[in-house]
């Protein structure tokens, strides 16, 4: 009898032991600290965060979260990762209304907070050194954000996308271009600052950007993207720069409020339809003589039609030449 009582008591302590101790991946209870409890954790073993732990949303759907800035005695030090994607992002589709994350976290995954739409602000901590593409898409009830100078690796690719409640953007950090999508869809973006380090505008960079009423471009800019201006149905002026070469297609299309707009000199190629929808009471000061268009001035792709398109198809601003009184 006692022989069997023992085993009873090992076999009890043995599963204990199992349900209590975490593998590489873990949920938040015992090692999480102060941390939101159902927190998902997995031990990074390669890289430069190797023996350190990653987070995610586990069980949490909703509310206030706090991530812990250790676990188990390691650093948190990762939200997600880069190679999430999609459904895959760390907060994914959560209804969390508030993030504390610790100064240990130095990287932000992809989509790591992808369709939070009751997340109203993210106070990102100046150790972050690297944000991953898309990490606050569609997160429609964020305000306002500041990106910090800490850091080193920006991957902005429609990284604010569809965040119609945006108001406001600060850059600290010297990125190369403003990337492709960052800003598409912030219908209520007011002001951005654009660092001077910014060489390129990308493909539909403010795309429907309604609320932007006026934008500086750096001297140092030389490319516009594709649709990067389209629909900003408010902005009333831009400078264009004069080191600007090229200026993509529909890269103005929609922008109804500019009364007045000139391309230097400098501008080599501009897409069709790139100022689509311009009204009779705008104007273009064109840098060559009237009936002098430079051949890359609007294009005809691969089995289309000549009278289909230009740079100024679907245009009604009034052009002005260089030889026009």
């Amino acid at each position: 009898m006692k022989k069997t009582v023992w085993i009873m008591v090992i076999a009890l302590a043995v599963a204990l032991a199992t349900t209590t101790c975490g593998g590489d991946d873990d949920n938040g209870g015992g090692g999480g600290g102060d941390g939101t409890p159902g927190l998902l954790f997995t031990l990074i073993n390669s890289g430069s965060n190797a023996d350190t732990y990653s987070v995610r949303k586990g069980t949490v759907t909703s509310g206030a979260v706090t991530i812990p800035a250790t676990y188990n005695g390691k650093a948190v030090t990762e939200i997600g990762n880069k190679g999430d994607n999609g459904v895959n992002g760390a907060f994914y589709n959560t209804s969390i209304t508030s993030i504390t994350i610790p100064a240990s976290v130095n990287t932000i995954g992809a989509f790591a907070f992808y369709k939070c739409e009751s997340l109203t602000g993210i106070p990102i901590p100046a150790n972050v050194t690297h944000i991953d593409r898309q990490a606050f898409r569609e997160c429609t009830s964020l305000a306002s954000i500041t990106i910090p100078a800490s850091l080193m690796s920006l991957e902005g690719s429609y990284m604010f996308e569809g965040c119609t409640s945006l108001t406001s953007v600060t850059i600290s950090v010297n990125p190369t271009g403003i990337y492709a999508g960052m800003f598409s869809g912030c219908a209520s973006l007011t002001s951005v600052n654009i660092p001077a380090s910014v060489k390129s505008i990308g493909t539909e960079a403010f795309d429907g950007c309604e609320s932007l009423t006026s934008i500086t471009l750096p001297a140092g800019v030389t490319s516009i993207g594709d649709a990067a201006f389209r629909k900003c149905t408010s902005l009333t002026s831009i400078t264009i720069p004069a080191g600007v070469t090229s200026i993509g297609d529909s890269a103005f299309g929609g922008c109804t409020s500019i009364t007045s707009i000139t391309i230097p000199d400098s501008v080599t190629t501009v897409g069709n339809f790139a100022f689509a929808n311009w009204t009779s009471v705008q104007t273009i000061n064109v840098p060559w003589q009237s009936g002098s268009k430079p051949n890359g001035w609007g294009y005809v792709p691969t089995g289309g039609n000549v009278n289909d398109f230009a740079w100024d198809k679907g245009c009604n601003a009034q052009i002005v030449y260089l030889d026009s009184e």
